[in-house]
């Protein structure tokens, strides 16, 4: 049970960072905005498709999933 929530967690954090550091911060480009945190989505979508059930692909879509609404909520109203 500790390893499951571990590998979550870690998953968690991985996705959103990766999003993160991916990011082009200065662009205009909203494909080039969102691709990276898209990306991570597909691909845990097909690990999870292909494994079943498991901590590691729920991690890592729920953490890029997050990301890509913060940032789509984030473009969409502007501060």
């Amino acid at each position: 049970m500790l390893v499951a929530l571990g590998t979550f967690v870690a998953s968690l954090a991985l996705s959103w960072y990766l999003s993160s550091l991916l990011e082009d911060h200065g662009s205009t480009d909203v494909t080039r905005e969102l691709a990276p945190s898209l990306f991570i989505v597909i691909l845990s979508s097909a690990l999870l498709w292909e494994w079943g059930p498991s901590p590691l692909g729920f991690g890592l879509i729920i953490g890029s999933g997050w990301y890509f609404l913060n940032r789509t909520v984030d473009m969409i109203f502007p501060v």
